[in-house]
C-alpha cells in the first residue's frame, strides 16, 4: 500500500504521493510545467491524480524505508 511521501514512477514519470486513504492515493507530479498567460511565463505544479492506494507502481524513494534504513546504519555506527 503506498504511504504519504513516497516517490513512484507513474507513466514513465517521478511522482509524489500526497495524500492516502482506503480508497485512494493523491500523486502530484514532481516535474513543473510552464505556464504561459498575457506575455507572462511560470512555473506550476502539474495537476495531481487520483490512484488506487494499492497499485502496483515502482517506489523509487520509500521514506519509512530509508528513514529505517538510517536508523539501523546509525545503531551499527555505534557498535
Amino acid at each position: 500500500m503506498l504511504t504519504a511521501g513516497q516517490v513512484i514512477r507513474y507513466d514513465a514519470s517521478l511522482w509524489r504521493v500526497d495524500y492516502v486513504n482506503n480508497c485512494r492515493a493523491r500523486i502530484v507530479p514532481l516535474a513543473k510545467r510552464t505556464v504561459s498567460i498575457d506575455d507572462r511565463t511560470f512555473e506550476s505544479e502539474g495537476r495531481g491524480v487520483n490512484i488506487s492506494p494499492n497499485s502496483f507502481v515502482e517506489i523509487v524513494t520509500d521514506i519509512e524505508a530509508a528513514r529505517t534504513r538510517l536508523e539501523l546504519a546509525a545503531v551499527e555506527a555505534e557498535l
